[in-house]
């Protein structure tokens, strides 16, 4: 049993080896291994007992990212969008994200963490464990590289962690419809797997997933 079993939450995918969980209830962790999260978040790993856990505190700066990759691959014109987006718009996008930005070190918080767990963290996301690993080449820093894959999904698939997305960035949905990482994926319905809990009448239910009831 690892520490993210001690409180409900929903099994959301897989970050490559490596799971993905949603919080359901507000924890005050005692630090190291136990974190703190609530449902406004996502963490990748379920702390002691399990792979340590990546805690991404600011899911919709996480989303920010991704849009800002997104504007920048438009603007460099490695990626045409399927319908033309006026240029005002595309600068307003991007002089929000400015004005505004957090680097990943204030969005991912990596609970009771040494330098021989991120290494192989590190090696694992650079591996073919991933549908785009990370490639020192192209995205030059590891960090922007994990918050942009987590954004990414949580713009497409988790949009009510980015409540306000649609206020500081009015039409982007119109317009941002292309995948560029695709790091976290769904098994599909079926699978009974072990992860994800909730408090049910008093008695504690497995097989809590997001996306669909597990069938026993």
């Amino acid at each position: 049993m690892s520490y993210i079993d001690t409180f409900d939450y929903e099994f959301i995918g897989f970050f490559g080896l490596f799971p993905v969980y949603h919080p359901l209830v507000a924890v005050e962790g005692a630090g190291g291994d136990e974190f703190s999260c609530t449902p406004t978040q996502l963490v990748i790993g379920g702390g002691g007992g399990e792979h340590l856990g990546l805690v991404i505190q600011k899911p919709e700066m996480a989303v920010e990212w991704f849009i800002s990759k997104w504007v920048g691959l438009v603007q460099e014109g490695k990626l045409k969008p399927q319908d033309p987006i006026p240029s005002d718009l595309l600068d307003q996008w991007d002089r929000y994200f400015e004005e505004q930005m957090e680097f990943p070190e204030s969005i991912l918080h990596f609970a009771g963490w040494n330098v021989e767990t991120y290494y192989h963290f590190f090696e694992d996301c650079s591996s073919s464990a991933f549908y785009r690993p990370f490639i020192k080449e192209e995205d030059v820093f590891f960090e922007h590289w994990i918050t942009i894959s987590v954004g990414e999904f949580v713009f497409y698939a988790m949009t009510d962690l980015a409540p306000t997305l649609d206020t500081h960035y009015p039409e982007v949905r119109k317009y941002v419809k292309d995948v560029l990482y695709m790091n976290i994926l769904l098994p599909p319905p079926g699978y009974l797997l072990p992860h994800g809990r909730k408090l049910v009448d008093g008695k504690v239910v497995w097989g809590n997933i997001r996306w669909w009831p597990q069938k026993s």
